[in-house]
């Protein structure tokens, strides 16, 4: 058999003799009706998606902002401490961010996707924690990099102001 199989298979059998330890008869004889049996469905389910964003959000928190700047100065040619590679990349800061920005939201493996490079210095910041989140326009972006910041707030932005000002417009509209 596969591997997989064995492993479902082994799951069923735990499964039943938990079910019989707990209810004392296996899911066929249990006389519940329909409706409770999709209620508790529907808690075993939402048991399951819990689980799911625990192992996602586990799975961002283990890739730091440290790490990835690390990979980030790899990809433009930056050989990583411990590391003897004789062929490195030469990638340019926007080539470099590029792979990181698929690897995000491309393939939504291991990295934050808050992770984000300054237009100005090309370094990179944690946009969950620095600057306005808005991600508007450039001054945002360079108000947002902990280095270049300039120390526009969301409020003083011409952009945020156009944007918030036709907002309200469409509001009174529909009012």
């Amino acid at each position: 058999m596969s591997r997989y199989l064995d492993r479902i298979l082994a799951r069923f059998e735990r499964q039943k003799a938990k079910g019989i330890e707990k209810y004392g008869q296996i899911l066929e004889s249990n006389p519940r009706g329909v409706i409770e049996a999709l209620e508790y469905l529907a808690e075993e389910l939402t048991d399951g998606l819990m689980y799911v964003e625990e192992a996602i959000e586990k799975l961002k928190k283990d890739v730091t902002l440290e790490q990835v700047d690390v990979f980030y100065k790899f990809l433009q040619g930056e050989c990583p401490e411990k590391f003897e590679i004789k062929e490195m990349p030469n990638l340019t800061q926007d080539q470099a961010f590029a792979v990181i920005y698929y690897l995000q939201e491309g393939l939504n493996i291991l990295l934050p996707e808050a992770y984000e490079k300054c237009r100005i210095c090309g370094d990179l910041f944690d946009s969950d924690n620095e600057g306005c989140s808005a991600m508007l326009c450039d001054a945002h972006y360079t108000s947002m990099c902990p280095h270049c910041g300039d120390g526009v707030e969301c409020e003083d932005c011409e952009l945020y102001k156009e944007i918030h000002s036709e907002e309200g417009k469409e509001k009174e509209k529909e009012d």
